[in-house]
């Protein structure tokens, strides 16, 4: 009898001890409840807590990354799925994010789905990031910089209401036009497409143009250059001429306008055949002369 005191008292002191004492994994914290009032936090190891019903411990994972998903048509339909960009386009978004927990006690008990409030929060943050968005950005170059604008902005929104969520990566997975207007929206960007070849194909042949109008003009230029020097030298040279005539002239007038003229002579009647009469021998005598004897 006194075996079976004994082993019942070793196996309630067992379960007291059990009752008394709270295991915390190493990822984890615990939140201890004392008549479901928030007590203490406690970290990963073994503690000592009083029994159930005082005190209740919650272990909550704060190191595991978790992820929520928005805009997935096979989680939440296209509700959150479908947004408008800044150039009044329809755009189908699909984001993912990760996200650890930053306070596990308004993590626990700020809501009852914190995942599901960061989703709304994302969603709400994407759509107001695409509002100011043109499409083709979104579809090209700029899915980082809408990665980075909803990452920061839902961060900021998820800790200023104190959800104990701190976002590490917002991921877009899919950014596509609706499925109904997908080839319409083809159409476009093929045509926006040819428009951007016309266009580099318009500035090429107006840079070819320009090109050869300047070399045209650049030689034109040159040859006007080249034509008013010899036109001033030949006209400086004529002056030079005229002067060093006056000069001659001033010296001799008399024999200046003999030489002047019989220079103007030889000049006017080269290559000429000339009938000379001499008067004093009457006018049937005529002696011919060939130029140049």
């Amino acid at each position: 009898m006194r075996a079976l005191w004994g082993l019942g008292a070793a196996l309630a002191l067992a379960l007291a001890i059990f009752g008394c004492t709270a295991y915390i994994d190493a990822e984890e914290l615990g939140l201890v409840l004392r008549f479901g009032r928030i007590d203490r936090v406690l970290p990963p190891g073994i503690a000592l807590r009083l029994p159930y019903p005082v005190e209740t411990v919650l272990p909550v994972d704060v190191t595991t990354v978790r992820r929520v998903d928005v805009g997935y048509v096979q989680r939440r339909g296209a509700a959150d799925r479908r947004h408008l960009t800044a150039d009044a386009n329809l755009l189908d978004l699909e984001l993912t994010a990760h996200f650890t927990v930053a306070d596990p006690i308004a993590y626990t008990f700020s809501a009852e789905s914190p995942g599901l409030v960061a989703a709304r929060v994302l969603a709400g943050q994407a759509r107001a990031a695409l509002a100011t968005m043109p499409i083709d950005s979104v579809l090209t170059t700029a899915k980082l910089d809408l990665e980075t604008r909803v990452q920061k902005r839902a961060g900021e929104l998820l800790e200023h209401h104190g959800l104990g969520i701190r976002l590490t990566r917002v991921s877009a997975v899919e950014a596509t036009p609706p499925a109904m207007v997908v080839e319409s929206f083809n159409d476009v960007a093929s045509a926006r497409g040819d428009r951007d070849t016309y266009r580099i194909e318009a500035d090429a042949w107006a840079d070819r143009r320009l090109s050869e109008a300047r070399a045209r003009a650049e030689t034109i230029a040159n040859q006007a250059i080249s034509d008013s020097t010899r036109a001033v030298n030949v006209a400086t040279a004529d002056a030079g001429a005229f002067v060093a005539l006056l000069q001659e002239y001033r010296a001799a007038p008399v024999v200046f306008r003999e030489r002047l003229r019989a220079e103007s002579a030889e000049r006017v009647l080269a290559g000429m055949d000339l009938v000379l009469t001499d008067p004093d021998k009457g006018p049937t005598r005529v002696e011919r002369i060939a130029g140049g004897e």
